[in-house]
């Protein structure tokens, strides 16, 4: 037993910080390049506003239907202090290119060639979509696919 217990503890003691990312607790500061090649910082450039920051790579099928849908939120809640930023973990930029270019979105696309924001956004898959609050606090997570009926009544719990 105490075998389990001293066992338990080196595992726990090994485990990033970054794992326990919350709801209610402080978006991680992050700075990445938009695909226009200008740096926006997350959360700092987000502070008054409600936002959604979906992690997302090319390939995915489920990215492929929320970020038109997330898109169709942003023209509807933009007036109402809503942004809305996709990010994508770990490809090249003329993978991403091509990508968003089929997609019709009209909100930025960020680049994390290198996964930054895998550790402190606990990103061990995609999708991924984090809400944060106009004050940087994370409200929600959602691992998976993220509905728009879904997303609709999370923001309006914000908005």
């Amino acid at each position: 037993m105490k075998y389990i217990a001293v066992c338990l503890l080196l595992l726990l003691s090994v485990v990033p910080a970054s794992a326990a990312l919350r709801v209610g607790s402080p978006a991680p500061k992050i700075v990445l390049n938009s695909l226009k090649g200008a740096p926006l910082s997350i959360p700092d450039s987000l502070r008054g506003k409600v936002a959604i920051v979906h992690f997302w790579q090319a390939g995915c099928s489920s990215c492929k239907e929320d970020m038109p849908a997330m898109d169709g939120l942003f023209r509807e809640y933009q007036r109402k202090g809503l942004s809305v930023i996709a990010v994508n973990v770990g490809q090249p930029r003329q993978v991403v290119q091509e990508a968003v270019a089929g997609l019709g979105i009209s909100y930025p696309v960020l680049l994390d060639m290198e996964r930054t924001t895998a550790a402190p956004y606990d990103i061990v898959g995609v999708p991924r979509t984090i809400i944060i609050d106009r004050t940087g606090i994370i409200r929600f997570k959602i691992i998976g696919s993220a509905p728009r009926s879904m997303l609709k009544k999370y923001l309006q719990s914000l908005l």
